[in-house]
Order: C-alpha cells, then sequence, then structure tokens
C-alpha cells in the first residue's frame, strides 16, 4: 500500500426513520442545505426513473482533515424504506453505502 494510501469506515446511527433517512441522502442536491460545510458542490449528472434508480450524483466534499475530495456515485437500488450506491469515481479507490434499520430501533 502507497504511503499517501488511506482506508477508512464510518457508520453513523441517527435518531430518525429509515424512510426520513431515505429522503434525505435521496434528495443529494440538498445536502448542502444541512451540511453546507461538509456538501461544498453537488450536481446531478443522470436523473434516474421515476424512483430515482441509475441517478448519477456529483460530489465536492471536505471533512476534518486537510483535503477536500471531488467523487460520483450511482443509485443501484431504491426501495420504498432503503437505499443503496455505488460510487463511480473517487480519488482512488472504492466505497459503498446500505442503509438500514437497527435491531434495537
Amino acid at each position: 500500500m502507497a504511503s499517501n494510501a488511506y482506508h477508512f469506515i464510518t457508520v453513523w446511527r441517527v435518531q430518525s426513520t429509515l424512510q426520513e433517512v431515505v429522503e434525505v441522502i435521496g434528495n443529494a442536491l440538498e445536502l448542502p442545505r444541512w451540511w453546507p460545510s461538509v456538501y461544498l458542490d453537488i450536481r446531478q449528472l443522470e436523473p434516474g426513473d421515476a424512483l430515482g434508480c441509475g441517478k448519477v450524483v456529483s460530489l465536492y466534499t471536505k471533512g476534518w482533515l486537510p483535503y477536500t475530495l471531488r467523487w460520483q456515485f450511482r443509485v443501484t437500488e431504491v426501495h420504498r424504506a432503503a437505499s443503496r450506491w455505488s460510487p463511480l469515481a473517487t480519488s482512488s479507490g472504492a466505497a459503498s453505502g446500505h442503509l438500514s434499520p437497527m435491531a434495537n430501533g
């Protein structure tokens, strides 16, 4: 592994219904509204179908570390209570996401 390579795993737990989270994540163009210090620029490249499956989104993001990331994702599954996405491009590497309810609610 190169000296500048990195790997991170992030798990978020939020007090919300799964449907509410799906709605926020599903409307990626609104992400800068609720977290403007992280989501610097969001652009929808492809709309996908009526449910958003196939939608392609380009993001310019930053966190606490001193760098920014430009990346894209495509929504690969959409269900009423969950969704899944896959990356199209990151600076180098791969990512994925899945939403699911916690076992204890």
